[in-house]
């Protein structure tokens, strides 16, 4: 299956242009849960036979949005999945999800940040956005709240207050920050209303100090340098001090690994452990990481 590779200037040039942007994301997540596979996705949503139903329906629809997933994607490679392709004839092309993910990354989402706050948005998401909203989007945004995951056990009510708030309101985008439901709640709410709909997955959620991917690396990848970057267009703050501490056998120094910063230390003559000194930009204990010398200077994960 070939993904298209997608620029941002593709969706700003559909949303600034009067041309309707619908914009349905599909992860491994939702690709396993179709196919009837047990488990939950990175963000914690259950696999559930009744979700996976709906997953297939929205598939087998192919109403005509962008569907969008990634250029290597694990659950694409299973053999069940062209089969059902085949079987449903889906032969609508995919785009490249991480547009907005990478741009969000690069400091350069402004762009989508200032579209979204000129216009009437409805955003659909979990509390911990819900706090943060007026002062991302603006004034001029009217905010759904659902559960931080499952959201499709509450569907019926999530639809309800949707509906109403699509009725009260007349949005012209809608924002969906809905894990695995935000596929079928896009579908359902698509013929119904004539407003954009961008599923933005967990993109915002750095902007609430809220760990939710591990995609966010770099030392300077702050909730702080997001709001810089992305939203108030001003300069960055100083990037976090990289503390020198050496440990008592002379041996050490300091490592980043997935937002966090370390000190190693060498316990004995084949072991080297990194303990966390802090999580750069987010509000959760870190965990231990112990790093196996496989050979006298270097370190392996175990």
């Amino acid at each position: 299956m070939n993904v298209q590779p997608t620029q941002l200037s593709f969706a700003l040039w559909k949303l600034t242009h009067g041309r309707r942007f619908v914009w349905s994301r599909w992860g491994d997540g939702e690709i396993f849960c179709m196919l009837g596979k047990q488990g939950k996705n990175s963000n914690g949503c259950t696999f559930t036979p009744e979700l996976g139903e709906a997953l297939r329906a929205v598939v087998i629809r192919q109403q005509p949005y962008f569907w969008a997933c990634r250029i290597r994607q694990n659950a694409f490679v299973d053999p069940s999945l062209d089969v059902f392709f085949k079987q449903h004839n889906v032969t609508h092309p995919w785009y490249d999800q991480g547009v907005f993910a990478r741009a969000n990354r690069a400091g350069k989402l402004k762009p989508v940040v200032d579209w979204l706050r000129s216009v009437r948005l409805l955003y659909v998401g979990p509390q911990h956005l819900e706090k943060i909203a007026v002062k991302l989007f603006g004034d001029n945004t009217v905010f759904v709240t659902v559960p931080d995951r499952d959201s499709w056990e509450h569907r019926d009510s999530i639809m309800a207050s949707v509906r109403q708030a699509i009725a009260n309101f007349q949005p012209e985008a809608i924002g969906l920050s809905t894990g695995l439901f935000a596929k079928v709640l896009l579908d359902w709410i698509y013929p119904e209303c004539s407003a954009h709909i961008i599923d933005f997955g967990s993109i915002w959620d750095i902007y609430a100090g809220v760990s939710s991917r591990g995609t966010y690396r770099k030392r300077y990848h702050t909730p702080e340098w997001f709001w810089a970057m992305n939203v108030d267009g001003t300069e960055p703050p100083p990037m976090p001090e990289w503390p020198d501490i050496k440990n008592d056998f002379g041996v050490g120094g300091t490592y980043m690994l997935r937002n966090i910063l370390f000190v190693a230390r060498i316990v004995d003559k084949h072991k080297l452990v990194l303990a966390p000194l802090r999580r750069i930009g987010e509000h959760e204990n870190p965990k231990f990481f112990t790093f196996i010398e496989q050979k006298e200077g270097t370190g392996n994960a175990e």
